[in-house]
């Protein structure tokens, strides 16, 4: 009977341990999935540019003055130049077709160009303004880019930025609570009392982050995209099932 009694009363903190366990789970998936989505938002941004084309009426020399006018913008840095005989050359190379039909002036009719990529991309109007920028610089014909592109990067970097703000405000809220429950039970109950639950919820957490990574290299699930910041999770179940918890360091 004792030992069914002590079974019994030692229910509530198994149930606790493996809560934290799967509450590091939780955040492990959470955390992957955050970096996964702002990988992607990197590599859009990595498409998100402007081509600037010159005007195939200036000479070289106006040309350098248009390459100093876009060094010196600060909507947009130049990620590369290409001269009109390089531009011409490319075509060709990708469509081979072009090299039979076309004649010597052909060269003259292709306008250099630079690719540039925004500093600031928020919203589409800042993406017009920069663009309106660009435009007014003398010796400058046009600027075209890929929309869908652009749209695409501004809707995950606004999710991103929304995830952020409830991330932070998450955050706050369970380091304020974490500490005040923190000291509330080591005036209460005393320092070993508050070490000893703790320690055992850092084991749960430490427990539940290895059968997690163990489960996604047998399933091949991939976690590395995160890197190192999916250990968050541990400190924060840890912190969360503190703070929830009305049986933590209880008698």
């Amino acid at each position: 009977m004792k030992r069914i009694e002590i079974f019994t009363k030692a229910i509530p903190y198994y149930v606790d341990f493996f809560s934290i366990a799967f509450l590091c789970v939780f955040f492990v998936f959470i955390i992957n999935h955050y970096c996964q989505i702002k990988n992607y938002a990197l590599s859009l941004l990595k498409d998100c540019n402007m081509i600037v084309f010159f005007d195939k009426n200036i000479d070289e020399n106006e040309e350098e003055l248009v390459k100093i006018e876009l060094g010196n913008t600060k909507v947009a840095f130049v990620k590369e130049y290409v001269t009109a005989t390089e531009a011409y050359l490319r075509a060709v190379k990708k469509n081979s077709f072009l090299k039979s039909i076309s004649v010597p002036g052909d060269v003259k009719s292709i306008q250099s160009y630079a690719v540039v990529i925004p500093t600031s991309v928020i919203d589409k109007k800042s993406l017009m303004k920069a663009k309106a920028s660009l435009e007014e610089i003398s010796g400058v014909d046009e600027v075209v880019f890929d929309v869908s592109v652009f749209e695409r990067y501004i809707d995950t970097n606004n999710f991103i930025l929304s995830c952020k703000k409830v991330l932070f405000i998450f955050l706050i809220g369970v380091i304020i609570l974490f500490i005040f429950k923190c000291v509330f039970f080591v005036i209460q109950y005393g320092a070993m009392r508050f070490v000893k639950n703790f320690f055992l919820y850092s084991i749960a957490s430490i427990l539940g982050f290895i059968a997690i990574w163990i489960l996604c290299i047998f399933l091949k699930y991939n976690l590395y995209a995160c890197g190192l910041s999916i250990l968050l999770s541990m400190p924060l179940s840890v912190a969360v099932g503190v703070t929830l918890d009305s049986r933590c360091y209880q008698t």
